[in-house]
């Protein structure tokens, strides 16, 4: 989250999976649910939005490690490339 000064905010006992979970309910209940009329059971949308923030946490790491392998693969083509004469 970003205050007016483009500074990251804290919050006291929020982790990132709680805080995208919040951003998946928001968006599963304002967005489409509540937008098409549809009653729906809060614990159920609840543990929805927890499973789409374990989705996003996995394809973060997922991405972050995909990063990771990808500097040292040119980390090791650049020391294997011989040097200019």
């Amino acid at each position: 989250m970003m205050g007016s000064s483009q500074e990251p905010v804290s919050i006291p006992d929020i982790e990132l999976r709680d805080w995208f979970a919040g951003q998946a309910l928001s968006g599963l209940v304002s967005g489409t649910l509540l937008a098409q009329g549809v009653a729906f059971d809060k614990d159920y949308v609840a543990t929805d939005a927890y499973l789409y923030a374990d989705a996003m946490l996995k394809a973060r790491k997922d991405t972050e490690a995909e990063n990771r392998r990808q500097a040292m693969a040119d980390l090791l083509n650049r020391q294997m490339e011989p040097p200019d004469a």
